[in-house]
């Protein structure tokens, strides 16, 4: 049992640690075939590969006339992505998950990469002993899991976590009252969303919740009835009730939650959850303060995100959304265009909207361009997965479609505090990257020395310090001096491993700028 004088959270978290050190004992021992279903005070997990009624004959607690409880989550069905074992069968230690997570290759890589930064006041020194945070082999279920118990453990509570890691869609939802607004946008700095069409049931002992994913893709079906008694299932009709005795039924909508707090007694709507984290801390101020949006730097309303070099952003008073100078002719243009490296492509699917708008165009999830292993082309590519049906219509499309690039990712997994939001500085069209320094080179060659004098402007002494290359404007091209290709001016200065890839639009090839 719990000591008497270690509080109930502090208890919960010494079970959670010694279940992990556990964990890395078996691994270290090549211990494959052991697996801890539960390790708390509050829940008890049983599972395994059964149908429903075998459940009771297996584990006889269920079977015990006094064993009762306030809350379960139940979860039955066969496996899909993965092979079928006793370790992934659900529920897990916190949810219970129908559907899948279209994300799950890119948020498994950002907390593997961001573990050996981790830091929490509660964890301290011990914070090794909880890595690796998603365990190997597990499904997308279980690796959700992983995460959303690290974030309950290391302080906030389960609903506020599950916000965190599963958002609604915010960013270009008009009627979002601003403090919520505010609350997602301080927590995108913290984590990235585990998005994909899914259905959740997660519970802590206390509080039981369902939670939709923000595109509605997977049905979720409620009923309360007059004796409090709240069913929130995947199908109607899961649990036989009388009709007389519903108070009230329906369906979750798109990022919409339901929770019962059975300790006080309370059934929480979706706007009572969410205005209660909204409003715990000073989110929009903290929001505020802490980043720079790319919009009002080219308004003028404050100072654009990259001092150096001195160009205007596109859409400024310097520069407003128009055409560039093609030297009165066509001809001057299409020469223009050939010495900098531009494709017919670039110029007609990618620029031209972009000098017409002053903005980036809009385009599909799919893509109808050569693919990089059948082109002599380098190319930055963002790897998506989409999952769509009949029933979404256009704005159920777009409006999750936020686009959004941030600095470094906070590593505090307990902190709420204004300063992690300093980590959210830009947004919208691209990223701050501190590992990035600016150097005014003259980014072209001496024309007559044709390749040597290519080579011997790329490794110069600013290339060779991990410097960037600016983009050489017009002025310093002429018959006798050629612009370096855009497909060799950038080079990612990461200091653990420099990128030597690079792409036709004149970025890093690895995706950092």
């Amino acid at each position: 049992g719990r000591p008497e004088r270690m509080r109930a959270a502090e208890f919960e978290r010494a079970l959670y640690l010694a279940r992990n050190v556990i964990e890395r004992r078996w691994a270290a021992a090549g211990i494959g075939d052991a697996y801890i279903p539960s390790l708390s005070h509050h829940t008890v997990v049983y599972k395994g590969m059964f149908i429903a009624p075998q459940l009771p004959r297996f584990y006889a607690d269920l079977r015990d006339p006094l064993f009762e409880t306030a809350l379960a989550v139940f979860h039955q069905r066969y496996s899909t992505n993965t092979f079928p074992s006793w370790p992934l069968a659900q529920p897990f230690r916190l949810l219970a998950h129908n559907g899948e997570i279209n994300t799950l290759w890119g948020n498994a890589n950002w907390m593997r990469a961001r573990e050996g930064a981790l830091r929490s006041g509660l964890w301290r020194d011990r914070m090794r002993d909880l890595l690796p945070v998603i365990r190997p082999g597990g499904s997308d279920s279980a690796m959700l899991d992983n995460v959303l118990d690290l974030v309950v453990q290391s302080g906030r509570d389960l609903l506020h976590a599950m916000m965190m890691l599963v958002p609604e869609a915010w960013e270009n939802a008009a009627d979002m009252p601003e403090p919520l607004r505010a609350f997602y946008q301080f927590h995108a700095g913290l984590t990235e969303p585990w998005d994909g069409p899914a259905d959740l049931a997660f519970t802590d002992g206390r509080v039981a919740a369902a939670a939709l994913d923000r595109n509605g893709l997977r049905p979720a079906r409620y009923t309360i009835t007059d004796d409090g008694l709240v069913i929130v299932a995947s199908e109607v009709g899961v649990i036989d009730v009388d009709p007389e005795r519903v108070v009230e039924k329906g369906r979750l909508g798109p990022g919409r939650m339901i929770a019962v707090d059975t300790a006080a007694g309370r059934i929480l709507t979706d706007k009572v959850i969410k205005a209660e984290r909204a409003w715990r801390r000073p989110y929009t101020a903290w929001v505020s303060a802490g980043r720079v949006p790319l919009e009002a730097a080219a308004r003028g309303d404050g100072p654009p995100p990259a001092a150096a070099g001195g160009t205007a952003p596109i859409g400024s008073a310097a520069s407003p959304g128009k055409r560039p100078d093609a030297s009165g002719d066509g001809e001057g243009l299409t020469r223009a265009l050939i010495v900098f490296g531009y494709t017919q492509e670039e110029a007609h699917r990618i620029l031209e909207p972009m000098w017409n708008s002053g903005c980036s165009r809009r385009a599909r999830a799919s893509s109808t361009i050569m693919s990089s292993s059948d082109s002599r082309r380098s190319r930055i590519r963002r790897l998506t997965r989409c999952a769509s049906g009949s029933s979404c219509r256009s704005r159920r499309s777009w409006v999750p479609a936020g686009v959004s690039w941030r600095r470094a990712p906070s590593t505090r997994a307990s902190s709420s505090s204004r300063a992690r939001c300093s980590r959210t500085a830009s947004w919208r069209t691209c990223a701050r990257c501190a590992a990035f320094r600016r150097e005014p080179c003259r980014a072209s060659f001496p024309r007559p020395r044709g390749e040597r004098g290519w080579n011997g402007r790329w490794s110069s002494s600013a290339t060779t310090r991990r410097t960037t290359w600016r983009k050489a404007p017009r002025s310093s091209c002429s018959p006798t001096a050629a612009p370096i290709p855009r497909a060799r001016r950038s080079r990612c200065s990461s200091p653990s491993a420099p990128c030597t890839r690079s792409s036709s639009a004149g970025g890093c090839g690895c995706g950092s700028a």
